[in-house]
């Protein structure tokens, strides 16, 4: 679902705007889910930016690919060659891309497999954090937010914001499904509705 939230939040931010996806899962789905195959991903970019930084802007735009206006830098085919990177080195590399490119969002599809993971999301203007309503679920997250506070990250939950999703029917299978669907209205009139362009009111399933 997370993966799901993050690419129907970016192509219909796309419509619009100027977006970057990034996914950093340990055994990412993107492929299938958009129907791609990819030679270069985000493991080759880090090394490209460790090597030269100053021709990030050159390699990324070689890099991006396009799915329905949004663009994105394919996800690290084996994580292990994501291991030993710092949360440091990728705040520096997001933050480079931010100050050369023309990008206005930059949406991170992250997971607690990175190093730092704290640092980096404390990096962030915004996380948001899909969760279920279950007890489980709900102590998990207030162990979570324990953690934070006791390890002084505690800014990171003044700037998360928790959404509970409803059950629906179909989720997309794919990115031409993204944009419309129960999942687009649903973040549309509830999630997003002044981000997207549409105002806020009641969601019938």
């Amino acid at each position: 679902e997370n993966t799901v939230f993050s690419i129907a939040l970016g192509a219909m931010l796309a419509r619009k705007s100027s977006v970057l996806y990034i996914n950093l899962e340990e055994f990412s789905v993107f492929e299938k889910l958009l129907n791609t195959r990819c030679t270069k991903d985000l493991s080759d970019l880090m090394y490209y930016f460790n090597c030269a930084r100053e021709k990030l802007v050159c390699r990324l735009e070689s890099m991006v690919e396009t799915i329905g206006g949004l663009d994105f830098i394919p996800p690290a085919q084996m994580i292990q060659n994501l291991n030993g990177i710092r949360g440091s080195q990728w705040l520096d590399m997001f933050h480079e891309i931010e100050k050369t490119s023309e990008y206005e969002y930059l949406i991170l599809d992250l997971t607690d497999g990175i190093m730092d993971l704290w640092d980096v999301l404390r990096g962030c203007d915004h996380i948001y954090t899909i969760t279920k309503g279950d007890g489980l679920a709900i102590a998990k997250i207030e162990q979570y937010e324990k953690i934070l506070e006791d390890m002084n990250y505690g800014d990171i939950t003044s700037k998360t914001t928790k959404w509970r999703l409803p059950v629906f029917k179909h989720l997309p299978a794919s990115f031409e499904e993204m944009t419309y669907g129960e999942l687009a209205r649903y973040m549309k009139t509830q999630v997003f509705p002044d981000l997207l362009g549409e105002g806020k009111n009641e969601y019938k399933e």
